[in-house]
């Protein structure tokens, strides 16, 4: 039930960011798309430059030598000058209607520009349909020819920003003069073979793909007039004629490395536009199908990021697939001139990201709430717990020390007992012991536990304790016919807690006697070594399996062999004894392989002084075979 539950909110997860990334793909969100998309222009290292144009401008230069706008008879004096070299096309976009002349220079002027191979005249405006070729500028210039060079700027649709990206290839049957002039040199026929080519509205539009401003730097009016250009500079050249003399802002268009209104002069971007045909690099935008697939694929990497992760590592792969997404459409349209939607996936991850955050926020703060709530009954059943123990404890003990003293005194005048009588009086003396030593393991462990235990440091010799030890269990080995071997090494004293050292001592030794077989040795060693006291206690018992020896110092544990065994133990022995060694900055560690015996080392610092005075409690790794 709960597993079918999780997929219905997995669905209903999956779902919501699945309406969240149709929705922000409804709108199309043209400014921010195309900010990025201008963004990755400016980023952009590589430069591609078209050898077939160049440009003159009337500059600031210009206007100084000629004390103002040059006229037509300086017009007609570059044109001579120009059809000397022979270009291949003469593409005017000063208006000769703005240049001041007499009817003779219009005549003139018109006769000149006439003797070029081709010339086109750039117009702004777009002519009546059906009238592309007429003559529209009266009779001033006879049988010049405008051709609409409409240049389509972002402001009515798009981004709405002003901003010129596209040009028109054709529109209700115009060939745009563009088009006329790149078709000079590729002679591309069908207008749909240039790429990227897309249709809008009744029109044929293509993206630019810009180059840097200064890219087509311009050759001076007045240097070409008065001769100081390279020969052969324009031969078989497309050489554009404008403006850049930085007054009219007119003359300038907006692009996507600047918004400025001095941007870019119209003649700078009329020669990227033919640059742009002429090398059929247009920049091909991804269709909708795939900006609504990587939304989509945003949003649902957020839901999961979100929900199956962590905070940390949730925004860590969030920001990852952000700035991968970023790398490879930046490397896209650097290398293939492909432009991904950018704007409505990155829109994507921020509405979902804080639209499913606060819904984790309330799940984090209930489980939260729950663990807290569980957390204090958890500590209140331990407390509980642990006085009930040491209440009991208490309670047993006075009873249990009479039991004890009753079967010593029946066994001291056993003479007249029946073996089967005197059998059972040793039994119960025997059973009253281990429960004495089970319930002072229970007493020690509240004292660990409630952090009651205090370091009584005095200066001792471990050698004399190991000795005290092995004779206090002499009795217990000769039963099973198992020899002790002591090997201690000449030691100096050092402060530890005597008792507490004890009771490390006698676990260890007790417990390689339980879990040795008769007639086997134990060695107890003691050496010193780069200031440490290092006491070994090896057995040729049962040993300890690889995955049980990590758990032997936990609390209340036991091995497999040992739990199917008559052996008693309460699971608290090596717990403590690891306890009580880490208590005075040692460390207990053991090797052990089945069937061939365990050695249980104990590390203890020879210098006590900085020594904690009480003990905190353990971490629950602690435990034992006892």
């Amino acid at each position: 039930m709960a597993y079918g539950r999780q997929k219905i909110f997995i669905l209903l997860r999956m779902c919501v960011a699945l309406a969240i990334a149709l929705i922000i793909t409804y709108f199309p969100l043209h400014y921010l798309e195309f900010f990025t998309y201008d963004l990755r222009f400016r980023l952009n290292p590589f430069t591609k430059v078209s050898s077939d144009i160049k440009t003159i401008a009337v500059d600031q230069t210009t206007l100084q030598k000629f004390s103002g706008e040059p006229t037509l008879t300086a017009h007609i004096a570059l044109l001579e000058k120009l059809l000397k070299q022979d270009p291949l096309l003469v593409y005017y976009i000063i208006d000769p209607k703005t240049l001041k002349g007499s009817k003779t220079d219009q005549l003139l002027f018109t006769e000149t520009l006439k003797k070029f191979r081709n010339h086109i005249l750039y117009m702004k405006e777009l002519p009546n349909k059906g009238e592309e070729y007429k003559v529209i500028v009266g009779d001033n210039f006879p049988d010049l020819k405008y051709s609409p060079g409409y240049l389509s700027t972002d402001f009515q649709h798009f981004a709405e920003d002003s901003v010129a990206r596209r040009a028109l290839l054709y529109d209700q049957s115009y060939v745009y003069s563009q088009v006329k002039a790149a078709n000079l040199i590729n002679h591309l026929s069908d207008l749909s073979n240039y790429r990227g080519a897309f249709d809008f509205k009744t029109s044929k539009q293509i993206y630019v793909n810009y180059q840097r401003p200064g890219t087509y730097e311009p050759s001076s009016f007045e240097a070409v007039y008065d001769e100081k250009t390279l020969d052969n500079q324009f031969k078989d050249k497309i050489v554009l004629i404008g403006k850049d003399t930085k007054f009219d802002y007119q003359d300038y268009v907006k692009t996507v490395y600047d918004r400025h209104n001095f941007s870019m002069s119209n003649l700078e971007t009329q020669a990227n536009i033919i640059a742009t045909l002429l090398l059929n690099n247009g920049v091909i935008r991804t269709p909708q199908a795939v900006n609504t697939a990587m939304t989509i694929l945003f949003a649902i990497v957020v839901v999961f990021s979100v929900f199956k992760l962590t905070p940390s590592r949730a925004i860590l792969l969030i920001l990852s697939t952000v700035g991968a997404y970023i790398v490879i459409s930046s490397l896209l349209f650097t290398f293939s001139g492909i432009a991904i939607g950018m704007a409505q996936p990155l829109i994507a991850v921020f509405v979902c990201y804080y639209f499913f955050i606060p819904y984790r926020l309330i799940r984090e703060n209930k489980k939260f709430w729950e663990l807290t709530e569980k957390n204090k009954l958890l500590t209140q059943v331990e407390e509980l717990k642990n006085n009930f123990l040491s209440m009991m404890s208490h309670d047993l003990k006075t009873p249990l020390a009479r039991i004890q003293g009753m079967a010593d005194i029946a066994l001291a005048n056993s003479e007249n007992f029946e073996p089967e009588q005197k059998t059972a009086i040793q039994t119960i003396r025997k059973s009253a012991e281990e429960l004495t030593e089970f319930i002072s393991s229970i007493l020690d462990l509240s004292r660990v536990e409630s952090q009651k235990i205090k370091l009584n440091l005095q200066s001792r010799d471990i050698n004399r304790i190991l000795e005290d030890t092995i004779k206090k269990y002499e009795y217990l080995a000769q039963q099973k016919n198992i020899e002790i071997i002591p090997e201690l090494d000449t030691l100096f004293s050092v402060k530890i807690d005597a008792d507490l050292m004890k009771q490390v001592f006698s676990n260890l030794i007790e417990n390689a006697i339980k879990y040795s077989p008769t007639n086997s040795k134990i060695l107890v060693t003691s050496e010193e070594d780069e200031g440490q006291i290092i006491v070994q206690v090896a057995d040729q018992g049962i040993g300890i399996t690889e995955n049980e020896i990590r758990h032997i110092f936990t609390k209340f544990y036991r091995t497999k062999h040992v739990k199917n065994s008559p052996i008693k133990g309460s699971g608290l022995g090596l717990y403590l004894a690891k306890y009580f060694v880490e208590l005075h900055k040692g460390q207990i560690t053991v090797e052990s392989l089945p069937q061939q015996g365990s050695t249980f080392t104990v590390n203890l610092p020879m210098d006590q002084s900085g020594q904690h005075q009480s003990g905190n409690v353990g971490d629950g790794s602690l435990g034992g075979r006892l």
